[in-house]
């Protein structure tokens, strides 16, 4: 079985590819872990991800995926390679089968009005009061 899930903060607008008639939307996701060293030290390490997702749902990710939101990605992993002996290099990416945003919408320059509270558009936002 080859599937990766992840959950992190989108790194760059995704971009949009054509290959033939399909069309193919490229982005990173930052995903980060956390732990306390021997010392005491809180620690922090960064791993990106590059994301490809195709057909209709790229259009979709094009209209409603921006710098610095919260998204789950569920795909595959894919490897691929470019050049030949030393200058050989290896890339690794996840095509998206399924996506969906998480969390609060990342902070803007302007302030956004909430949506009504009947509205089905956005989940209501509830107060985290879990002890992690």
């Amino acid at each position: 079985m080859n599937k990766a899930i992840i959950l992190g903060r989108v790194g760059t607008p995704p971009e949009l590819v054509t290959t033939g008639d399909t069309q193919v939307a490229k982005f990173s996701v930052a995903t980060n872990k956390t732990w306390k060293a021997k010392s005491g030290e809180k620690k922090e390490k960064t791993t990106w991800h590059n994301v490809n997702i195709w057909g209709n749902q790229a259009d979709i990710a094009m209209k409603y995926i921006k710098k610095g939101s919260q998204i789950l990605i569920e795909g595959e992993i894919n490897n691929t390679t470019t050049g030949e002996g030393e200058s050989r290099k290896y890339f690794s990416s996840i095509t998206c089968q399924r996506f969906e945003f998480v969390g609060s919408k990342p902070e803007t320059s302007t302030p956004q009005q909430a949506p009504p509270a009947n509205s089905t558009d956005a989940p209501p936002q509830q107060e985290d009061d879990l002890p992690f």
